[in-house]
């Protein structure tokens, strides 16, 4: 895979995990690692989809969450951690999900997210 949505990131392969994204250069804390476009998925579908291999792949969506989206880019490949180095904000005005440094991230450090949904008052600066 040769893809690159971000000079700042890129994908590789990582034990239980599958894959992972990683940090092509040193990110500061409060960069935008990567904005990326949705696809929303309506109820009907997600019937469908839940029962495949795209059901971990998606993130809740809209106003009260009744709806998925699938995160274009390198949006759904970002792994789970409870003290993550990055977080997300989803922008339903603008139909994408960003992803920002919330702390200091080194070269070829592995990016993860709190698959959690936080308030939007606990990520200052999105």
């Amino acid at each position: 895979m040769k893809s690159h949505p971000s000079p700042l990131i890129y994908c590789k392969k990582v034990g239980k995990c599958g894959r992972g994204v990683f940090a092509r250069t040193s990110i500061k804390k409060g960069a935008v690692i990567e904005a990326c476009p949705i696809i929303v998925i309506s109820k009907k579908d997600y019937k469908d989809i839940a029962k495949t291999v795209l059901a971990g792949y998606v993130f809740c969506w809209g106003k009260d969450d009744s709806l998925a989206a699938l995160a274009l880019g390198f949006g759904g490949l970002f792994n789970h951690a409870t003290c993550p180095n990055a977080a997300f904000k989803k922008r339903l005005s603008t139909g994408e999900i960003v992803f920002r440094a919330i702390q200091d991230i080194k070269m070829n450090e592995e990016i993860r997210i709190d698959y959690g949904y936080p308030s939007p008052d606990d990520y200052v600066g999105f």
